[in-house]
């Protein structure tokens, strides 16, 4: 009777999901086609980004997981690194606007640089963290060209302006300066030269990203 019973009983029991499934190769198919399925638009992943800088920012475990999501995809990989170079370029004087922390603007919680170094911080922060999960990294910050004309030639202007005791530097050309030397430059620069905890970020980054390249 009781092997009755479980013989009636085991058609009601829930199936397993990949009971419902055509098999190994539709489901190797279906998680391809998500992987290829862009999740985020490209212009989007700014606004996105901006969390990084509020006062009191997104939990950093969720921001990694967004921070993820926004680069598996080559467009929004490289609008999210555009965004991240242009923050730390800004933060060191050479952006279009000073550097802004949401909700310390108004109430004068930081001041100018303090908030230079918080951005600063949070973008490297989070360029770190895309450069270690994305190999693609690499290839993007050695490309010439990777960022605007404009947004280069004010760094490289503002990098000049500051080297006062050796006299007017030969700046390099803008085409062909790619990311990987601007961050370079950038340890040459008066808040990362002040920073050690900027220092040690940016030679993080440098070395995340070189490391597809000895695999």
């Amino acid at each position: 009777m009781r092997q009755a019973n479980l013989s009636r009983r085991h058609p009601l029991a829930a199936p397993r999901l990949l009971d419902a499934q055509p098999g190994r190769a539709g489901s190797a198919q279906a998680a391809t086609s998500l992987v290829k399925r862009q999740v985020i638009e490209q212009g989007s992943v700014k606004h996105i980004l901006r969390l990084l800088f509020v006062s009191q920012p997104v939990v950093k475990g969720l921001m990694n997981k967004m921070l993820l999501h926004m680069t598996t995809h080559s467009s929004s990989l490289e609008a999210t690194l555009r965004f991240l170079l242009s923050s730390v370029l800004q933060a060191c004087g050479a952006g279009e606007s000073p550097p802004e922390i949401y909700g310390c603007s108004c109430s004068g919680n930081l001041s100018d640089g303090s908030m230079a170094v918080l951005q600063a911080k949070r973008a490297l922060e989070a360029l770190g963290h895309v450069a270690v999960h994305q190999p693609k990294v690499c290839h993007r910050l050695l490309r010439e060209g990777f960022l605007s004309e404009c947004e280069v030639q004010r760094f490289l202007t503002q990098q000049a302006g500051e080297d006062t005791g050796k006299g007017k530097q030969k700046m390099e050309a803008v085409t062909l300066c790619t990311p990987f030397s601007l961050l370079i430059s950038l340890l040459a620069s008066s808040i990362v030269a002040k920073s050690t905890a900027l220092q040690e970020q940016v030679l993080q980054v440098l070395n995340y990203a070189l490391q597809p390249l000895t695999k």
